[in-house]
């Protein structure tokens, strides 16, 4: 049965932003900018190596287990995982990564990796309402043990570890592994036994191809948004990298609300075949996301900078002037999101890669002709970031087919909007 309620699916979604936020509060104020910038680097190696480990444990498992079921899938995808990590030991040797460091990326990225897996079977099983408590469990877990860990340590009792991101990482390293014991003993409580035997699993090299194409798109559009951090911290240093990491966070934390009904419409789709349906939904959403995410983000907008230093540290006042900076990237993925979702769900991967291609392409010439004009760093970076999140935005509608200048399309769902709204309130 069904479990995609919207609303519902982005409480929990908002729950799990909220506990996420929690653990950057808790990052920023013992680490302080330096030292949030510098696990940003160490996180964002992680995320680029888990890119690659995606190419088949990714989102495309969703698509997957509808056609072949869950049991079959895994069967013939478990030694992906375990190719990547021994590839990323040896690259780990190259670069002089030190050894525990390492140790705990490999344990972080075994955590996100199981997580991915269980999620994509609730997705492809149109429980999202599962799949978003499943996340939040995650997040709860690694939050509670980071709070655990600093009253540990200012009690003296961690203070022979005084590499504060040191630290960090092996705190969320244990967290994540404790939460895969924890999550696969009741997985196999809650796992549904049918299994769909109707269509052949295809070979391994097609499986590849398909798995590449709907990773290279998530790596392009993981390469978008994860940019303005790496080239901050190596033009600037790492306090803009923090800053600015922190803020894109935030941007993260609002575009929950348009993935949501990603989220949703990419199970409705899975579920029925149907381009006319899609088509209708996906009108819907979007409004829905438009409507709803300039709402949350205008109201960031109107956070005094005060609030960010009290939250953070004096160090993130900045952050009131970025959130304005990239604000029309945040309206521009409120639209996007939804779209991408539906391509996804309509095995487009070929198509999504070539718009976040040249989505990229658009971002980094921009960067490099602002960057020739000597505008600042910060500012070079983000109206580039803008600039190749609204081209995102465009290619992704143009490929949906969507009228999106429809005037009937915004009237009649701003319109059903208001009534479900006022349903709420009575």
């Amino acid at each position: 049965m069904s479990t995609d309620n919207p609303i519902r699916s982005y409480t929990w979604q908002i729950s799990k932003a909220a506990i996420s936020f929690l653990s950057v509060i808790i990052y920023s104020q013992f680490l302080g900018a330096d030292g949030r910038g510098e696990l940003s680097v160490w996180l964002l190696i992680l995320q680029v190596t888990l890119m690659f480990n995606e190419w088949v444990m990714g989102s495309a498992m969703a698509n997957w287990y509808t056609q072949f079921g869950f049991n079959t899938v895994i069967r013939r995808t478990w030694f992906f995982p375990i190719l990547v990590l021994g590839i990323s030991y040896f690259l780990a040797l190259l670069f002089n990564i030190p050894a525990s460091i390492f140790i705990y990326l490999a344990l972080i990225g075994i955590g996100i990796t199981i997580q991915n897996v269980l999620a994509n079977y609730f997705q492809s099983t149109g429980e999202v309402l599962i799949r978003n408590k499943w996340q939040f469990s995650y997040e709860l877990v690694k939050v509670i043990f980071l709070i655990l860990a600093l009253l540990l340590f200012y009690n003296g009792i961690l203070n022979s570890l005084s590499n504060g991101v040191e630290l960090t990482l092996l705190t969320i390293s244990i967290a994540a592994i404790l939460w895969v014991i924890g999550s696969l003993i009741f997985f196999r409580k809650q796992e549904k036994k049918s299994e769909r035997t109707t269509t052949e699993f295809p070979k391994i090299s097609v499986i590849l191809k398909e798995g590449f194409w709907a990773q290279f798109g998530h790596l392009l559009l993981f390469l978008i948004f994860k940019a303005p951090i790496y080239f901050a911290a190596k033009y600037s240093g790492d306090s803009l990298a923090g800053v600015i990491a922190n803020t894109l966070l935030i941007a993260d934390t609002v575009w929950i609300f348009a993935n949501t009904f990603g989220m949703v419409i990419h199970a409705r789709a899975l579920e029925k075949n149907n381009l006319q349906y899609h088509k209708k939904v996906a009108s819907r959403f979007l409004v829905f996301s438009f409507w709803g995410t300039t709402i949350i983000a205008v109201l960031i907008l109107l956070i005094p900078q005060n609030t960010y230093e009290w939250i953070f540290g004096n160090e993130f006042g900045e952050m009131r002037e970025l959130w304005r900076l990239i604000f029309p990237s945040i309206i521009a993925m409120s639209l996007s999101a939804v779209v991408g979702n539906l391509l996804h769900a309509q095995n487009r991967f070929v198509e999504l890669a070539r718009n976040h291609f040249f989505a990229l392409v658009i971002m980094m010439a921009s960067f490099l002709l602002m960057k020739n004009f000597e505008v600042s760093v910060k500012y070079t970076l983000l109206y580039s970031f803008d600039v190749g999140v609204v081209f995102l935005m465009i290619f992704n509608l143009l490929s949906s087919n969507i009228r999106i200048f429809n005037k009937r399309l915004w009237v009649d769902n701003t319109l059903i909007l208001l009534r479900l709204v006022k349903i709420r309130i009575d």
